[in-house]
């Protein structure tokens, strides 16, 4: 039997999670049979079966997958906005760009929609609770380093930031009343920049 190198079964993997966000964007977790992403990825089951245990594993890591890529543009956005006038301007621009990725397909169907049918609604909160009060801390630390606001008030006004950016995005997702993306990221800036 012949193994495979290191950078080909990384090949195989990625093309598996390529495969599966694909089918998963385009019909769904229950829509989406592992047959299906074989199909797609042009491999066997038990490549699949190698790395992955089930549908839902391979879901997960679609899942993180997208969140990771939402996390990276949203730090690169924070670290080429830094301003010496502005404190605010880091924090808001990763936060932007979270919005933004809320309008898109591929992160609405994965994140929005099949996140909490797969993973629970318990299983989907602990997940983006863990990075996202992360960048929440980091970005009212900074504020909190500067005297904006009280040291003792990072992590409830992280709790609440993070959960008013989470219900945009359903807000965005589900068409829930007349509000566009750039209304919601100005709500939320004069939300922000009234925390004392």
């Amino acid at each position: 039997m012949v193994r495979k190198t290191q950078s080909e079964a990384l090949k195989t993997r990625t093309s598996i999670i390529d495969a599966a966000e694909k089918l998963f964007v385009r019909d769904g977790f229950l829509g989406a049979s592992l047959s299906a992403i074989v199909s797609e990825a042009g491999i066997t089951k038990g490549a699949l079966f190698h790395y992955f245990p089930n549908k839902e594993s391979v879901f997960r890591e679609v899942w993180a997958r997208l969140q990771e890529k939402m996390d990276t543009e949203a730090k690169i956005a924070a670290r080429d906005s830094g301003s010496e006038t502005d404190p605010y301007a880091s924090f808001l621009a990763g936060c932007r760009v979270y919005l933004e990725w809320t309008s898109r397909k591929d992160y609405q169907k994965i994140l929005v929609v099949e996140g909490p049918a797969v993973l629970g609604l318990k299983g989907m909160y602990e997940a983006e609770n863990e990075s996202g009060s992360r960048n929440m801390r980091r970005g009212l630390t900074h504020l909190s380093d500067k005297g904006i606001i009280p040291e003792e008030m990072v992590e409830p006004y992280g709790l609440l930031l993070l959960n008013a950016l989470n219900g945009a995005g359903f807000a965005i997702r589900y068409d829930c009343g007349d509000v566009s993306v750039a209304e919601l990221y100005e709500a939320f800036e004069r939300l922000l920049r009234g925390l004392r």
